[in-house]
């Protein structure tokens, strides 16, 4: 995993957060069911925030600008960043617009989901009541 990202002009170290489980979410401003996406995030931040799921929403695209216009029109109550070098991407080796990371408190991917599916959020949410329920670091 990258070290640090973006989030507006601050960077943020991903280090800091090993010890909670972790949705990790790749989007785009061009990426219509990404914009799908982000009422479920939402929800899943409401629902799991308090009980220890942090949800990092990464946009890739190249223009910040882009990224900043899709997040006014679809507004995220989980953490953002941009990273428009595409330096996390290429650590996750994302292939596909959404592509979400489960990530559990020791810092192991235990869960990749590549696009966005109505009929998969079910395991989804399950997947994550499962990583929370292991015992935190």
């Amino acid at each position: 995993m990258a070290d640090s990202l973006r989030q507006g002009d601050v960077a943020v170290d991903v280090r800091a957060l090993r010890g909670e489980v972790l949705l990790i979410d790749f989007w785009a401003s061009w990426c219509a069911p990404c914009a799908q996406s982000f009422a479920y995030l939402n929800a899943l931040h409401k629902e799991f925030g308090e009980r220890g799921l942090t949800i990092v929403g990464i946009s890739v695209d190249e223009r910040p600008d882009d990224a900043r216009r899709f997040l006014a029109r679809y507004p995220a109550a989980f953490r953002t960043a941009i990273d428009p070098r595409g330096d996390c991407p290429r650590a996750f080796d994302v292939k596909a617009m959404p592509s979400s990371y489960l990530v559990s408190r020791d810092g192991r991917i235990i869960e990749v989901h590549r696009g966005f599916r109505s009929s998969d959020l079910a395991a989804r949410r399950q997947a994550i009541e499962r990583a929370l329920a292991g015992p935190p670091q």
